[in-house]
């Protein structure tokens, strides 16, 4: 009994398992049947939008050739018109109305009337009839008339079209082509010829056929010619829409006893009359509907055959892929498995074959994996803790690791891995670190170098080390190092240029003394007296480089050899200079008065300086001195086109170590020159 309980009690848990394990998304069918119906529902939009493209190019083409037809009814009454102007032209270049043979010309019009079924009227400019064939023998002439077309026509010297407008004898309704007939250049006649609208009518019966029916109307509403039976000829008839009545040809829709139906026009050339032609809506929109029609049915009949083989094949895939889920979950509990799954897919067969293979290499991996992790982690902590930038970049110039002192130095604490180094990194930095990695990758060693990081005003000492991966660069800081070395190159180079300034002074004081002595005496006397100035110069700034300097005397000390009759002004309070800035500052007033002796104001006679300062403070409210040298009556200044050792100074040293703002101005009345510095030690 006992050895019975525990099949029982695993069993039971195997089924509370598999129970807790069932999915709970949409069943196979729902997917596959949402595939074959994304797959079917663009192809039913193409082929709708097909359709509906096809239709509505029939719809044009319907239109087009309705629009068509209207023109081709307009230039058949305009084939009409002009031959009724032919006529009327050759009535009026008669030579028996030319002469003014009435009587002779009223026989012509008689023998045209017979002929062509038209009624020609001859009347006098003021409108007075002088032939008519209607009007009855004996009787009296209607009042005399000047109409619209009839001023038309003796403005223009050209045939005219009339309106419709009933005949005065008959009551018909007909039209008139009116003719001003000109003798020796003045008009003498009015010619008209009085057209019945059964001429027009049996001009374009013949294009009056199919399932659109035609209608021509005058300019004011009145209808000349209509295949509409219920219509006659004279009638008024709707006008046109106000948009379409300023159109030469379109298109439109009107409501006619609660039908809609398509109306195509065109203006007649000659006449400016109106001819349309129109069906109802239901006839225009026939071609859509049957596309449409075509469309639905289609599209039904795609989606019940996408939906039954969506059945079919979902019932077919679950039987296998239930299978495999049980072969997958006996590879999980550990269990021997058959070689072969007798599944209906074959792809379902190879995902089983593999499942065996895959999770014992997915075990190693993991395991490999973890201990590389593992690995990895005890390095980068080293490389966290020694002192020292570290990055690494791949072969592809990207950077894929950085610890904290690399990310600081020059990423800004930002997260740059992923990122190319040329993308980090200023383009000044990146050919000598380039060239670096390159080497180090080509030659599989070692490599060193250093590189200036401007950002940051930083020097780093840099070793590359080559793997398989790429490089690993290691960053030592060596600021300190190279700025002791540059400020031991200073030094010298200032003391060697300090010499050759002195001498040069020397010699201007020489110079500028004996341009004003009189006598040897007192040349002598003078020279005298400006080397010792300069000797008490170089005393003040020896005696105290290591302490506070005081500005004033520190101007005054390089320029007392030179303040001939004020020719040296000195304004401003009193300052005390840390001994750093107060040596870096004596140094630039140094070159200032020497450029001023050999070039400058002190270099003529009537030259003055004008040295000033001030004190402010900056935004965080630290101090700041506001110093001003400016120089007038001297030789005219121009920008000197080489840099010097004194433009370094100024340029360079105080900007660097005091964060000194230094202007210079060339203007050629004199050089002026302003340096902003902080006063911190």
């Amino acid at each position: 009994m006992a050895g019975s309980r525990e099949p029982d009690s695993s069993d039971a848990r195997r089924r509370a398992s598999d129970e807790s394990a069932q999915p709970r998304g949409n069943r196979l069918v729902f997917h596959i049947g949402g595939a074959c119906l994304g797959i079917a529902m663009p192809l039913l939009g193409i082929i709708g939008g097909a359709q509906w493209s096809y239709a509505a190019r029939e719809r044009q083409e319907v239109e087009a050739s309705a629009i068509a037809r209207a023109r081709d009814v307009a230039a058949a009454v305009d084939r009409e018109l002009v031959g009724l102007t032919s006529s009327l032209d050759v009535l009026g270049t008669a030579a028996s109305l030319q002469r003014g043979d009435v009587p002779t010309f009223g026989e012509m019009m008689a023998a045209v009337s017979r002929r062509t079924g038209v009624v020609p009227i001859l009347r006098d400019v003021d409108g007075r009839q002088i032939i008519n064939p209607l009007l009855p023998a004996g009787a009296a002439s209607p009042e005399p008339r000047i109409l619209d077309i009839d001023r038309e026509a003796l403005r223009t010297g050209e045939v005219q079209v009339s309106n419709l407008f009933d005949e005065r004898s008959t009551g018909a309704p007909v039209f008139a082509l009116e003719l001003a007939v000109r003798r020796k250049d003045q008009a003498a006649y009015l010619l008209g010829i009085a057209v019945p609208t059964d001429r027009i009518r049996a001009g374009i019966a013949p294009l009056a056929a199919g399932d659109w029916s035609v209608s021509v109307v005058d300019g004011r509403g009145r209808l000349i010619y209509g295949t509409d039976p219920d219509v006659k000829s004279g009638d008024r008839v709707a006008p046109l829409p106000e948009g379409a009545a300023r159109l030469r040809q379109g298109l439109f829709v009107r409501e006619e006893a609660g039908s809609p139906r398509v109306v195509a026009f065109a203006r007649s050339e000659r006449s400016g009359w109106t001819v349309s032609v129109e069906t109802s809506q239901d006839a225009y929109e026939a071609p859509l509907r049957r596309s449409l029609e075509f469309f639905g049915l289609a599209a039904g009949a795609a989606i019940l055959l996408s939906l039954a083989f969506a059945v079919v094949a979902s019932r077919r895939l679950a039987r296998s892929l239930v299978s495999l889920a049980d072969r997958a979950q006996a590879v999980g509990r550990g269990e021997t498995v058959a070689a072969e799954v007798p599944t209906s897919v074959a792809e379902v067969d190879e995902v089983a074959r593999a499942l065996d293979n895959a999770g014992e290499e997915v075990r190693r991996r993991i395991e490999a994996e973890e201990a590389a992790a593992e690995a990895g982690r005890r390095v980068l902590s080293t490389f966290e803790t020694i002192g020292e930038g570290v990055a690494a970049i791949d072969r592809a110039g990207t950077f894929t690791y950085l610890n904290g002192l690399a990310r600081a130095a020059f990423a800004g604490d930002a997260d740059v891995v992923g990122r190319p180094v040329r993308e980090v990194l200023p383009p000044s930095e990146l050919p000598g670190l380039e060239v670096l990695l390159t080497k180090a990758l080509q030659d599989g060693a070692l490599q060193r170098g250093e590189i200036a990081h401007a950002p940051a005003d930083r020097w780093y000492e840099i070793a590359a080390v080559p793997s398989a991966a790429g490089c690993t660069v290691f960053f030592r800081d060596v600021t300190e190092r190279r700025r002791s070395i540059d400020a031991r190159e200073m030094m010298v180079r200032e003391l060697h240029h300090r010499v050759k300034n002195t001498l040069a002074t020397v010699q201007a004081i020489a110079a500028a003394s004996s341009r004003t002595a009189t006598d040897l005496d007192e040349f002598r006397d003078t020279f005298a007296d400006r080397i010792v100035s300069l000797s008490r110069t170089h005393t003040l700034l020896r005696e105290q480089s290591w302490e506070h300097v005081d500005l004033r005397q520190l101007v005054a000390g390089e320029t007392a050899a030179y303040d001939e009759a004020g020719r040296v002004r000195i304004d401003g309070a009193e300052l005390h200079l840390p001994s750093g800035l107060g040596m870096t500052l004596g140094m630039a007033l140094h070159e200032l008065t020497t450029n001023a002796v050999k070039y400058g104001a002190l270099s003529a006679a009537s030259g003055c300086i004008a040295v000033s300062w001030m004190v402010t403070a900056d935004e965080d409210g630290e101090p700041r001195v506001r110093l001003t040298w400016s120089e007038s009556g001297g030789p005219p200044v121009a920008e000197p086109t080489w840099s010097g050792f004194g433009s370094q100074l100024l340029g360079k040293m105080l900007a660097r170590q005091f964060g000194a703002r230094v202007e210079r101005d060339w203007d050629p009345a004199g050089l002026r020159v302003v340096i902003d510095t902080r006063l911190g030690a």
